[in-house]
């Protein structure tokens, strides 16, 4: 599914002519799509927590959550610079653009298409969710 994602990068930046840019907006792309899903998670988690657990036992959560707001900062901070550098390991640079080009090449026009825009469905889906997942959690927490 994450190949899909750099096939998408891959075919709107060659409809762009703009080749030279590839390398790592893929990776960033496949990073963002992760943080999306996560938040999507929590905010189903949240929502979860919201009408399950005892109200006196999630205000207390949320008493701990706010008087520890910079050390969940800063471990937020190290889990999105280590999921962005897994990211870009793993899918980043030009050799591995270079590896999705060649695949890429051997595809015919309708593959082309199709994993492209499986890959852009993916990543807008995954955004569209987080969206929606996020103002319905922040909805029932203002209810």
């Amino acid at each position: 599914m994450f190949e899909a994602v750099l096939y998408h990068d891959y075919y709107v930046l060659r409809d762009q002519h703009r080749l030279d840019k590839a390398g790592s907006a893929g990776a960033q792309m496949i990073f963002l799509a992760w943080v999306f899903n996560v938040l999507s998670i929590l905010s189903i988690w949240f929502v979860y927590l919201k009408y399950t657990v005892n109200p006196y036992d999630l205000e207390d959560t949320w008493t701990w959550l706010q008087s520890n707001v910079v050390l969940i900062r800063a471990g937020a901070i190290l889990v999105l610079c280590s999921l962005y550098m897994i990211a870009y390991l793993i899918y980043g640079g030009k050799q591995k653009m270079a590896h999705v080009a060649k695949k890429y090449t051997h595809l015919n026009e309708d593959d082309k298409k199709s994993l492209s825009k499986k890959g852009a469905n993916y990543f807008y889906g995954s955004m569209f969710l987080a969206i929606i997942c996020v103002i319905l959690a922040y909805g029932i927490y203002i209810l």
